[in-house]
């Protein structure tokens, strides 16, 4: 069983299962398991190019970056009074009113910047295979020339 299978499993068991908890502070960690196991699913889906998992794996990120910024980088109920993510207290209500003079809200800085690095880890990603790949044609080369030169007598 390959480290991507094995982190499918561990992180989306842990995920589904914290989804059913009855404690909501509980509840919210499925969306860290599940978006950890994000990178395994694309790079599993990527290299057994099944191009529909992976569209699959596109929507399943989108929901889990959608229960991240609900539980942990959002607010969470509107007109009530929230804190920030400098612990600050924040009225959502006035910041949905007038966005413009308050400027962007840092938790859209926060989700910016993770798609930014969702992006990144998709490439290293895609990098990682290719290396796989070159290292995979490599050794069939090394074994090539072994056995070439045992049959010459080396």
């Amino acid at each position: 069983m390959g480290l991507d299978q094995i982190g499918i499993a561990l992180c989306g068991v842990v995920a589904v299962w914290l989804t059913q908890d009855q404690r909501e502070r509980w509840r919210r960690w499925a969306c860290i398991f599940g978006i950890l196991g994000q990178p395994f699913w694309f790079y599993a889906a990527w290299r057994a190019e099944q191009w529909g998992i992976l569209a699959l794996c596109m929507l399943y990120t989108y929901a889990w970056a959608r229960g991240l910024w609900i539980h942990w980088a959002g607010q969470r109920r509107l007109g009530c009074v929230v804190k920030d993510l400098d612990g600050q207290p924040q009225n959502s209500v006035e910041t949905i009113r007038y966005p413009a003079v308050k400027g962007p809200p840092k938790t859209a800085t926060v989700l910016n910047n993770s798609i930014l690095h969702i992006g990144l880890m998709r490439r290293s990603i895609e990098l990682t295979g290719i290396h796989i790949q070159d290292s995979k044609h490599a050794a069939w080369e090394s074994q090539q020339l072994l056995a070439r030169l045992r049959r010459d007598g080396f």
